[in-house]
C-alpha cells in the first residue's frame, strides 16, 4: 500500500517575509497585490485571528485590522524560497509531485522502512525546511493524496496529521472539504443529499471509489515520473488596477505584461503549455475566464500574448462596466526537452524570448521592453 506525505508552507508568501525580515515576526503581517487597490495573497497568523483572509480587498483588510503591516508582495523572493523548499523534498525521496509553489505530495512507500515511522520522518522533513528556510510547515500523511491533504489542513499550523484508516477518514468529511470538489460542485452533490462522505459511498459506491484515487494517486512508474518532472501545474500573473481600467489598448500593455513574465517562469523551468486563459473581473466584482487550447504547446511570450489578447478583445464587453482587475493564466502543462526549447533551428520562437530573458537576468528588467509596451499594436 501506497503512503503519501503532503507537505504545505504555513502561510507561505508572509513567513518569507519575516524571514528575509525578522523584525516583522512579532506583527500582525498582511502581503497584498499591488496599489492600494490589490487584494490580500498571504497574511500571518496573527492577522488572520483579525479575519483577514486571501483575495479580500485592502480596504475591507484594513477596515479589520488597521494596526496591520501591509507590505507588496515579491514574487521572485517567493520563488526562490519556493526551489530551495523542493530541493530540500527532494533530498528525502525521489517520488515528489510539485503540486503548486508551496505544496508538494511526497510518496514515502520506500522511505517508511527506513525511517522509524512515518512521524518521525515529517518531523526530519520539517525541522529540515525549518533549518534551511526558516519557515514552518505543515505535514498530512495518508494512503492517497485526497485523505493527505485533508489531514494537513487539520494539522495547521506547523503539525503533523496521520490517517491511519482513510476509508472510515474520509466517510465523516464533508464534500466541500474534500479537494478536486470545490464550492460549485459541492453545492451540486448537496442537492441530491451528499453532505458527507458517507452520503456518497452509501449510494454510489464507484463514484466514491474515484473521488479517492481521483484526486492523483501514483498509479503508474511513468505518471510519477512526468508528475515529479513538473515544477507547478499552472502559472497566472494578474493585478488589481489602482482605478478600474476600459481603454483597451490600456489594458491590454497590462496583457503584455503579464504574458512575458509568465513566458519567462515556462522557459526557465523548460516547460510548454496547451492552454491560455483571461479572467476578467468588473468594476462589480462580477467575474469572467476565457481560455483556448493550443496545438502544438507554446512558453514564448509572443504566442502567448497573442492568444490572451485575441481572448481579451473577441470577449471584454465595456457596456459590462469597467475592468477592476484582469489575470492571465496558463494550464495543462508539458515537460519540453531542453533540446528542443533551446535550438533555434527547431523553434525561432522560443530561442528568442530564452536570449531576451538572460539579458534582462544579467542587466535588469528594464533593458528591454516589448514595443507593443509603447506602441498600439
Amino acid at each position: 500500500m501506497s503512503r503519501v506525505l503532503h507537505i504545505d508552507l504555513d502561510a507561505f508568501f508572509a513567513s518569507v517575509e519575516e524571514a528575509e525580515n525578522p523584525e516583522l515576526r512579532n506583527q500582525k503581517l498582511v502581503v497584498m497585490g499591488a496599489g492600494e487597490r490589490g487584494v490580500v495573497t498571504s497574511a500571518n497568523y496573527r492577522a488572520r485571528k483579525n479575519g483577514i483572509k486571501a483575495g479580500m480587498p485592502y480596504k475591507k483588510a484594513f477596515s479589520l485590522c488597521p494596526d496591520c503591516t501591509f507590505i507588496s508582495a515579491n514574487y521572485k523572493i517567493y520563488e526562490d524560497y519556493s526551489r530551495r523548499f523542493f530541493k530540500i523534498l527532494e533530498q528525502f525521496s525521489p517520488d515528489v509531485e510539485h503540486y503548486s509553489i508551496d505544496e508538494a505530495f511526497i510518496d514515502v512507500s520506500r522511505l517508511r522502512y527506513i525511517e522509524n515511522s512515518e512521524i518521525g520522518l515529517a518531523v526530519k522533513i520539517k525541522r529540515e525546511i525549518k533549518n534551511k528556510i526558516k519557515i514552518s510547515a505543515s505535514i498530512g500523511i495518508g494512503d492517497k493524496k485526497v485523505s493527505a491533504k485533508i489531514a494537513t489542513k487539520l494539522a495547521k499550523p506547523g503539525g503533523v496529521c496521520r490517517v491511519l484508516n482513510e476509508d472510515d477518514f474520509l466517510t465523516g468529511i464533508l464534500v466541500s472539504e474534500i479537494p478536486g470538489i470545490g464550492k460549485a460542485l459541492s453545492v451540486k452533490f448537496s442537492l441530491v443529499g451528499f453532505e458527507r462522505g458517507r452520503d456518497i459511498k452509501k449510494r454510489d459506491f464507484l463514484l466514491w471509489e474515484k473521488i479517492k484515487t481521483g484526486f492523483g494517486s501514483f498509479v503508474i512508474p511513468f505518471e510519477r515520473e512526468m508528475l515529479s518532472s513538473l515544477p507547478f501545474q499552472s502559472v497566472s500573473r494578474g493585478r488589481t488596477f489602482n482605478r478600474d481600467l476600459s481603454e483597451k489598448d490600456e489594458i491590454l500593455v497590462h496583457i503584455s505584461e503579464f504574458s512575458e513574465e509568465i513566458s519567462r517562469t515556462l522557459i526557465k523551468n523548460q516547460v510548454k503549455t496547451s492552454l491560455v486563459g483571461v479572467k476578467l473581473r468588473y468594476f462589480n466584482f462580477y467575474e469572467e475566464e476565457f481560455k483556448t487550447k493550443m496545438i502544438p504547446p507554446i512558453s514564448n511570450y509572443s504566442d502567448i500574448y497573442t492568444q490572451a489578447k485575441t481572448l481579451f478583445l473577441n470577449n471584454y464587453k465595456p457596456v459590462k462596466g469597467k475592468l477592476r482587475a484582469l489575470t492571465v493564466f496558463v494550464g495543462n502543462l508539458k515537460k519540453a526537452p531542453i533540446y528542443y526549447m533551446f535550438r533555434p533551428e527547431i523553434n525561432k520562437k522560443e530561442a528568442f524570448s530564452s536570449a531576451v530573458f538572460r539579458i534582462k537576468e544579467r542587466f535588469g528588467d528594464r533593458i528591454i521592453y516589448p514595443a507593443r509596451k509603447f506602441v498600439r499594436i
